[in-house]
């Protein structure tokens, strides 16, 4: 480190060997010595502020309690960011479970919509393959037959029509909700 007032070394003589200073005295040469002291005495204090090139000492506490400062509010900054960033990961990591616990629930829920539609449509080919069997025994039946066979006959009409009006009245409904029957059955994949 070198020392800005080093012993071998004065502001004075430093001014006065400068050329502007020079220039200064030989202008000046008939005003006497005391005089000429007298000024450069007086612009001393001006001519060396400016030609400082480091800080007082106080500056330095200042700027060192600044820098502190300014390091302690972005440590702050810094850990809010990582912890920011941690409840970000977090939260990713909960969306991302939670959406691969619905595409399971989409894929099981179409899944079991493809196992009712198929076991619908067994149902109606066994209503379908009774109401052929019974239209067989209508057909087979002597000309007056027994009223208890008769009224089996009629009530097993009665309930595959109910159930067909059910059918249709679930078939309306569904499209009214924007469900279409058809496309239900075709799993998206």
């Amino acid at each position: 480190q070198t020392s800005f007032d080093s012993p071998g070394r004065s502001d004075a003589g430093s001014v006065l060997g400068s050329p502007v200073s020079s220039l200064f005295r030989s202008r000046f040469s008939d005003l006497s010595a005391s005089l000429h002291r007298e000024r450069e005495a007086g612009k001393e204090p001006e001519d060396e502020a400016p030609s400082k090139k480091g800080m007082t000492g106080t500056q330095a506490k200042k700027v060192i309690a600044e820098m502190s400062k300014l390091n302690e509010e972005l440590s702050t900054v810094v850990n809010n960011l990582k912890a920011r960033q941690e409840e970000s990961e977090h939260i990713q990591g909960l969306l991302i479970e939670r959406a691969e616990r619905a595409a399971q629930r989409i894929i099981f829920l179409q899944n079991r919509i493809s196992y009712l539609e198929e076991e619908l449509q067994e149902n109606d080919g066994e209503l379908q393959h009774l109401r052929i069997c019974l239209k067989a025994v209508e057909i087979q039946m002597p000309p007056h037959p027994d009223k208890e066979l008769q009224r089996c006959i009629a009530t097993f009409k009665d309930d595959y029509q109910a159930l067909k009006r059910k059918r249709a009245h679930r078939a309306s409904m569904a499209s009214v909700r924007g469900f279409d029957p058809l496309q239900m059955g075709t799993p998206l994949r």
